[in-house]
């Protein structure tokens, strides 16, 4: 079962794959001008609407899963629902109708399914508070000044 760990890891393949393609076939452009060779620059693979997908500002995976993190009573159901009318025209996602809460990316390596029920829980990425006392506490005054103002309540002190 795919959750937020496979999608950040299929993410930063994603990434990988874009600069890669960028810098191969960027000097494959040029040696091919050099060489007078003719080709058609939608020949090289592109996954930029991949990235996209996953990264845009607003409508992508991963800033909608912020943004349904940050609703109170905010849910995997509402946030898959959300996906889903954003990127219902999109062909590199998909739902499964008879697995609700899951999605399909397609990526560059191939399809991936999602289950989504644990993507909220697991992106609020809260500190156990035994982990936050150890770093009020730290010898490091750095460390210490970043958690100097982890008890309050932002938005309202």
């Amino acid at each position: 079962r795919n959750s937020l760990e496979q999608l950040f890891i299929n993410f930063t393949n994603e990434l990988l794959q874009q600069y890669f393609n960028e810098v191969i076939f960027e000097n494959e452009t040029m040696l091919y001008a050099r060489e007078g060779v003719k080709w058609d620059p939608h020949d090289f693979p592109d996954n930029a609407t991949i990235v996209e997908l996953i990264s845009a500002s607003k409508t992508g995976v991963l800033p909608m899963l912020d943004d349904e993190c940050a609703i109170v009573g905010g849910s995997s159901e509402q946030w898959c629902s959300k996906l889903l009318k954003a990127h219902v025209k999109n062909k590199n996602f998909d739902v499964i109708k008879y697995r609700p809460g899951n999605f399909i990316i397609g990526h560059f390596a191939g399809q991936v399914e999602y289950e989504s029920q644990a993507f909220l829980e697991k992106n609020r990425d809260v500190l156990g508070a035994d982990i936050v006392r150890c770093l009020k506490e730290s010898r490091g005054a750095f460390v210490r000044s970043l958690f100097a103002e982890h008890d309050r309540i932002f938005g309202t002190q």
